[in-house]
C-alpha cells in the first residue's frame, strides 16, 4: 500500500491540475449567492468527498515536507473493515476525489458564468474546455496489433467446435506478452486456459512457467514478441536463456496432467527452426505417447494423454533436532527466530522492519527513502547455524505469503565455518507437488532435494527485494 500511493508530485502527469485547481478554487470561494442553489447548500459535502478521497490516496504512510519524516495516515485504518486490506492502490482515491473535485469545478465555472454577459458564456466554456484538454493531452502509449483470433489462426476455429471441457496451454510462453495475447483469443473458443495476465501473480503462476519450460516447444527464448518481452522479462529477473530443454519428458508431462491440462497448442513460427522441426516431427513419429488432432503449418496441437501423478520428492536421512539451531538475518532481524519456532502462524520476513515503520504515528524516515534504502542493501539474507556440523540431504522451506517470485529467486548457500560460502545444486520444487500451490497455496511449501550429501555447519537463504516470508525451515541429514 505504500509503495503504491499518491505521490502529490505525480498529479499532473495524470491531472490537469491549474485548469481543474483553478475551477475547484472558484468553487469554493464564491460567495453562496453566486452559485446555483443546488451547489451551495451542498459544497460543503463535494469539499469533504474530495479531500477524504485525497488524504486516503496519500497511503498508509503521509510524507511530511522538506523530509521531515511521515506520519501514519488514516488508510491504515481501511484494514481494520474487512475487504479493504485487498485494495493494493492507495492511489486510486484520486478517482473519488475527482467525483467531488469535477462538481466543485463545476460550481465554479458557474459562478464566473453568472459574471458574464450571455452571449460570451459559450465562448468562455468553449476556452476552458480547451485548456482543460490541453493540460490532459499525452502521447499515446505503447500497444501491440492483435489481429481478431480466428483469422490470425485457424486453430481457433478448430477450439471453437470442441467441446467446453478441453483445458489448454498455449506456448510458447512468458509471464506477459505472449501471455496476455494468448488470453485475449480465448474469446474465440472459450476453453479454459493456463495461460492469463494479471496484476497479482498466483502461487502457482511462476512455478508453472518454470516447469513448462522445460517443454522443447520454450526454446524460442521469449516467444513470439520478444523485443517487447525482454524488458518485461528482465524486470522480474526470468529468462529461459540458452539452456537445452527436455523434449516432453515424462514429468513435464505429469504436472500439466495434475494440474488438469489436456492440449498444448504450440504455435511454430514463434519457435526457432531447430524447436520447430522436432516439435513437427512428433505427429510422424509412431513411438510419440502425444496425440496430434490438429495441424497446419502455423501450429500444431498435441494431446497430453493419460500420465501418472508427479512424485514427490524422495527425503533421504531424518530430520535434524531444533534445539542447538541459531538464526539470525540481515533484514527483519528481531524476526528471524520466527522462522524456526515451530508455529504455523508466526515467521521471518525480511519487509519486517519496513512494514513496523509503517506501524508508527511518526517516522523520522520518509517511507519512500527507507524503501531505497532496503534496495541499496539487498539481498535480504537469512542464516541458520545448525549448531552442529552435518551431511544435509535437503531443505524443506515453508513460504506462505511470500511473493510468488521468491520461489524462482530464492538462493541457498552452505558453509562449514560461516564464512565461505558454496551455493546448493537444484532447484526448489513444491511439495508435494505442483497442485499444492493451489490446493494448499497458503502453506507454499517447497524442498531443495541434494543429490549427494552436502558436509554443512551454516545455511543461507538470499533473495533480492521481493517480499520473502519464511514460516519454517526443516534440514535433513544422513
Amino acid at each position: 500500500n505504500a509503495l503504491l500511493a499518491l505521490r502529490p508530485g505525480s498529479l499532473p502527469e495524470y491531472l490537469p491540475v491549474a485548469s481543474l485547481g483553478a475551477l475547484v478554487l472558484a468553487g469554493l470561494v464564491a460567495p453562496r449567492r453566486h452559485v446555483p442553489e443546488p451547489f451551495g447548500s451542498e459544497r460543503g459535502l463535494f469539499v469533504a468527498v474530495t479531500a477524504a478521497a485525497l488524504l486516503l490516496a496519500l497511503g498508509p504512510a503521509i510524507p511530511l515536507p522538506a523530509g521531515l519524516g511521515a506520519l501514519r495516515g488514516p488508510y491504515a485504518l481501511l484494514l481494520a473493515i474487512p475487504g479493504y486490506d485487498a485494495l493494493r492502490v492507495p492511489a486510486r482515491m484520486v478517482h473519488v476525489g475527482l467525483l467531488g473535485a469535477a462538481v466543485l469545478a463545476a460550481g465554479g465555472f458557474a459562478a464566473l458564468a453568472r459574471r458574464l454577459p450571455p452571449r460570451t458564456r459559450g465562448a468562455v466554456a468553449a476556452v476552458v474546455a480547451a485548456c482543460v484538454l490541453l493540460e490532459s493531452w499525452r502521447p499515446p502509449g505503447a500497444t501491440i496489433p492483435v489481429a481478431p483470433p480466428r483469422e490470425t489462426d485457424r486453430v481457433y476455429t478448430w477450439l471453437a467446435q470442441q467441446r467446453h471441457d478441453l483445458p489448454l496451454v498455449e506456448l510458447p510462453i512468458d509471464y506477459f506478452v505472449s501471455s496476455s495475447i494468448y488470453q485475449y483469443r480465448t474469446t474465440a473458443h472459450w476453453q479454459r486456459t493456463l495461460n492469463g495476465n494479471m496484476g497479482i501473480l498466483p502461487p502457482l503462476a511462476t512455478d508453472v512457467a518454470e516447469t513448462v519450460v522445460e517443454l522443447e516447444a520454450l526454446a524460442g527464448k521469449l516467444g513470439p514478441d520478444a523485443p517487447r518481452a525482454e524488458n518485461a522479462a528482465k524486470e522480474i529477473a526470468w529468462q529461459i536463456g540458452d539452456r537445452t530443454p527436455v523434449i516432453w519428458g515424462a514429468d513435464v508431462v505429469a504436472t500439466l496432467r495434475a494440474l488438469g491440462i489436456t492440449l498444448a497448442v504450440v504455435h511454430l513460427r514463434a519457435l526457432p527452426p531447430g524447436a520447430r522441426e522436432r516439435v513437427t516431427a512428433l505427429q510422424h513419429d509412431p513411438a510419440t505417447p502425444l496425440g496430434v488432432p490438429f495441424a497446419s503449418d502455423d501450429t500444431i496441437v498435441l494431446t497430453l494423454g493419460e500420465a501418472p501423478l508427479p512424485v514427490g520428492p524422495d527425503f533421504r536421512g531424518r530430520k535434524l533436532d531444533r534445539a542447538r539451531w541459531q538464526a539470525r538475518a540481515s533484514h527483519g532481524a528481531a524476526l528471524a527466530t520466527r522462522a524456526i519456532d515451530a508455529s504455523q502462524r508466526t515467521s521471518w520476513r525480511n519487509w519486517g522492519d519496513l512494514e513496523a515503520a509503517l506501524h508508527a504515528w511518526y517516522d523520522p524516515v520518509p517511507f519512500l527513502d527507507r524503501w531505497q534504502q532496503f534496495l541499496a542493501s539487498q539481498p535480504s539474507r537469512f542464516e541458520l547455524d545448525l549448531g552442529a556440523p552435518a551431511r544435509m540431504t535437503a531443505v524443506v522451506l515453508r513460504l506462505g505469503g511470500s511473493d510468488p517470485m521468491v520461489a524462482p529467486s530464492l538462493r541457498l548457500e552452505s558453509s562449514l565455518d560461516g564464512a565461505t560460502w558454496t551455493p546448493l545444486p537444484g532447484d526448489l520444487m513444491p511439495l508435494p507437488d505442483v497442485r499444492a500451490l493451489v490446493e494448499q497455496a497458503a502453506d507454499a511449501r517447497f524442498a531443495l532435494v541434494l543429490g549427494t550429501a552436502v558436509p554443512a555447519q551454516f545455511l543461507r537463504l538470499s533473495v533480492d527485494g521481493f517480499d520473502c516470508r519464511l514460516g519454517d525451515l526443516q534440514v535433513y541429514a544422513e
